[in-house]
């Protein structure tokens, strides 16, 4: 569900990275990027502490969740934009989150999916 959201709200792998070289270069885009990202990280803590019971202004573990969700989102997002196409953002995004849940293995379990 979520890689497939993100995936719809993205319009094409080449305005992804005209976006992303465009907020390197502009601090008042890049800041608007971000902010973005923001909005997204606020959201899901909202659906986590829906889902758990929780209020999400005072659980730490539905913040914690949400940002660690959000940053898997964003450098989904970026990874996909520097990579060639061969692989659909929804499957960078679930590989994202598989990482997360398994605890984010390092070395060359944490390579990003080949190309």
């Amino acid at each position: 569900m979520l890689p497939d959201g993100i995936a719809a709200m993205v319009s094409s792998r080449e305005d992804v990275v005209v976006l992303l070289r465009t907020a390197r270069e502009n601090p008042g885009i890049l800041a608007a990027h971000l902010a973005s990202f923001e909005r997204i990280k606020r959201l899901l803590a909202q659906v986590v502490a829906e889902r758990t019971g929780a209020d999400p202004e005072r659980d730490l573990a539905s913040r914690l969740l949400a940002a660690a969700a959000g940053v898997a989102v964003q450098t989904s997002i970026e990874a996909w934009a520097a990579g060639d196409g061969s692989i659909s953002l929804p499957d960078v995004v679930r590989e994202s989150i598989a990482q997360l849940r398994s605890g984010i293995p390092l070395g060359s379990a944490a390579a990003p999916p080949a190309r």
